[in-house]
């Protein structure tokens, strides 16, 4: 008897331990369709979590999406970036679910979403509703799957959050009928000198044999006294291809549980702290994501529990047992072992240029050449390590300054710096715009003029000059001709490119009155409807660069 009681006391502890008193089954799956997903909640992304689930829907568009229970339809976004077309639904309980990069709302709501668009001249949108405007019962149509916004394929992204704090949670905690009995899968295992910065000490891989986690080959002894893990893993919920991110990850050394991680219950705001979490560094120059087993001193975000900061002492030269623990939200879990030793033999030292400056977590800064001046806030930073600001002149036919180099685009920094550097061609002062490269990745950022140096912002590291943009976006006008006739429902598309890559914005107007066109990417669309004037009418298009150079295109057009 006492043997039964004790298995129903841990059955209902490790249920207690992933549920979290989190209401089962309250929420339905919003399709009639068989449960398939190929994202989870905590997923790895680019600069951020990723914050739900994202829900097959057959490769297909337009599948019906359901509400997950009753509640009221409480805010709308609808844009061509992140969730594309989206809605929100608060429900009694004190949750609040999202749908996103839908085609269309159900017919009630688009109604009242276009009415809105073209009262405020704007396509984009992101307003909220009041509690009694749309109702909704669980399992009620509102919306159809689509692949707007950011969005690479076909699906409905979903996710849950609390509405008191607005924090988003782990869908899978809830139920919804998501099963999973697969183990996390271990694809790497690395270990980095903490007596240095992540970002100047390289990870140093530790051989694992299979994805269940087995290191062979006796103790693997280190040069350091000073030690933290990383790892790179993914779990899955069923045997597919798709490949999820890894819920907890648990680290013990001497069978004493030192740090562990969970990826539950992250505010919104602080989702860029997934830079912190990984070897940001590793990542961007080609390598596979690896997840810290250890806090940097300027990550903030509360995902982590234990008595250490995840940085082991091995000064004792002893042999220490380290073990870590991958789990999932449904207690599945892989179990990695190993010894590690410090052997004072193998022990290189570092050195680095005297003129670089050490910046600091926790502390704002202020680094200079002689026409540039660079500016970070205490947040910036998650780790200590030298930086290397360094001005080169250059002689790009466009360029107006030289170019500031601010280190190196593998670093990552939190929030947004500031960046003043000084113009060395004043001429069309109003067409010049800062730039900054950052790896494969270019940013614009029309700054402010104070005198002859703009100041921008950015909040990427990499090299950041001044140019002079005098060409104007090129509107394509796709399947619209002069003279064309067209009735409600005609599909009119344009396409807009650029020279710097970036498009500010776009607008279409028949004899002054404005049109809604649609945004996916470069390319806008304009399904004709009331709004356009019957008969002939002058559509006027008009495109703007972050410059502020402008084109326009002017054509005849008939509605029948």
């Amino acid at each position: 008897m006492k043997k039964v009681f004790w298995c129903l006391f841990l059955l209902f502890s490790v249920s207690g331990i992933f549920a979290q008193n989190y209401p089962q089954n309250y929420f339905r799956y919003p399709m009639d369709i068989p449960v398939s997903l190929s994202a989870n909640f905590g997923e790895l992304r680019t600069n951020h979590y990723h914050m739900g689930l994202d829900m097959r829907t057959q490769q297909r568009e337009n599948i019906r999406i359901l509400a997950a229970a009753d509640g009221y339809i409480s805010r709308v976004f609808v844009s061509h970036t992140g969730y594309g077309n989206m809605l929100m639904i608060k429900h009694p309980n004190g949750y609040e679910t999202l749908y996103g990069h839908l085609n269309d709302f159900y017919p009630e709501l688009m109604e009242y979403v276009r009415e809105k668009q073209y009262k405020d001249n704007s396509w984009a949108q992101d307003f909220t509703l009041p509690a009694k405007l749309f109702s909704v019962k669980k399992g009620q149509f509102i919306a159809f799957s689509g692949n707007t916004g950011g969005s690479a394929g076909p699906h409905l992204h979903f996710e849950i959050r609390d509405i008191n704090t607005g924090h988003g949670l782990n869908p899978m905690l809830f139920g919804m009928g998501i099963s999973d009995n697969l183990k996390p899968m271990l694809y790497g295992l690395y270990y980095y000198d903490r007596r240095y910065s992540t970002y100047e000490s390289a990870a140093v891989s530790i051989p694992v044999s299979g994805t269940s986690g087995t290191v062979s080959g006796g103790t693997t002894k280190v040069g350091t006294p000073k030690v933290s893990f990383g790892y790179a893993g993914e779990d899955k919920t069923s045997p597919s291809s798709f490949k999820f991110g890894i819920y907890k990850a648990v680290l013990f050394v001497d069978d004493r549980e030192v740090i562990s991680s969970t990826l539950n219950n992250i505010p919104f705001d602080q989702q860029r702290y997934m830079n912190a979490g990984i070897d940001y560094k590793k990542k961007l120059q080609g390598g596979p994501y690896v997840q810290h087993l250890s806090r940097l001193p300027g990550n903030l975000l509360d995902i982590f529990s234990g008595d250490s900061d995840g940085i082991i002492d091995l000064g004792d030269g002893k042999p220490h047992k380290i073990t870590i623990h991958l789990e999932d939200t449904k207690g599945n879990r892989t179990v990695v072992n190993f010894t590690m030793q410090y052997d004072p033999a193998l022990q290189k030292e570092q050195t680095f240029p005297k003129y670089l400056v050490t910046v600091q977590p926790g502390k704002p800064g202020r680094l200079n050449t002689p026409t540039a001046e660079f500016i970070h806030s205490q947040y910036a930073f998650y780790d200590y390590f030298n930086f290397n600001m360094q001005e080169i002149t250059s002689t790009a036919p466009n360029q107006v300054s030289s170019t500031i180099k601010l280190d190196n685009y593998y670093i990552p920094i939190h929030d947004e710096y500031s960046i003043a550097i000084k113009a060395n061609d004043l001429s069309n002062k109003e067409r010049v715009v800062m730039q900054l490269t950052s790896g494969t990745f270019k940013a614009l950022y029309k700054g402010l003029w104070d005198k002859d140096i703009m100041v921008g912002h950015f909040n990427r590291l990499g090299n950041v000059s001044l140019i002079k943009d005098l060409s104007s976006p090129v509107i394509s006008p796709g399947n619209i001709k002069e003279g064309m006739s067209v009735k409600n429902g005609s599909v009119l598309r344009v396409s807009v490119s650029d020279n710097l890559g970036t498009v500010k914005s776009f607008s279409g107007k028949a004899d002054g009155q404005w049109l809604l066109f649609e945004r996916k990417g470069n390319t806008f669309t304009y399904k004709v409807d009331k709004y356009m004037p019957a008969g002939k009418s002058k559509l006027v298009l008009t495109a703007e660069d972050v410059a502020g150079n402008i084109t326009t295109r002017e054509f005849t057009i008939n509605k029948n």
